[in-house]
């Protein structure tokens, strides 16, 4: 099926946006997503926490507690560092621009030759970032629509997200 798909006609107010995904946005997401976790954040507490308190009280297991705060304060990072890296270099979609509308009825994305059209109820979370704003449609699924595109409408599109989400 090479038949080129384009997105439905807008409905209502609506925002045109072009952009290419950089990883400056692709790593803000995966930072953002993985260290807003309930899991993570408490994994760095007691990362931070635990030879804190073993320092000041002289206690044992050092090197575990130390061991840990490497893993999580160091590696994880590290390989999430790594990962957005490597897909925004190897993953073709991020060579190409994704084109956005945004109206009443939901979310449209053109990339390449195809189209996606997404209604609002079937995004289940946004998440606001410096650089992107990522619509969640799964727990770890999200379009992300960078700032830099939006450019002085930043403020009102993303106002306009969260009345869409409201309703």
């Amino acid at each position: 099926d090479g038949e080129v798909q384009h997105m439905r006609q807008p409905e209502g107010k609506h925002y045109y946006i072009d952009a290419r995904i950089t990883e400056k946005e692709l790593l803000a997401f995966l930072f953002g997503h993985n260290y807003r976790q309930p899991l993570m954040l408490i994994a760095i507490a007691i990362a931070v926490i635990w030879p804190v308190t073993i320092i000041v009280r002289g206690g044992e297991n050092m090197y575990l507690a130390i061991a840990l705060a490497a893993i999580v304060l160091l590696a994880l990072p590290l390989s999430n560092w790594t990962r957005g890296k490597k897909a925004a270099r190897t993953n073709p979609s991020y060579q190409q621009t994704f084109h956005y509308m945004l109206d009443e009825w939901g979310m449209h994305l053109e990339l390449g030759d195809k189209c996606i059209d997404l209604e609002w109820n079937k995004i289940c979370k946004c998440m606001f970032l410096k650089s992107a704003t990522a619509l969640y449609t799964g727990k770890s699924n999200a379009f992300l629509i960078p700032t830099a595109a939006m450019g002085s409408q930043t403020e009102e599109i993303n106002t306009f997200i969260k009345e869409m989400r409201a309703k």
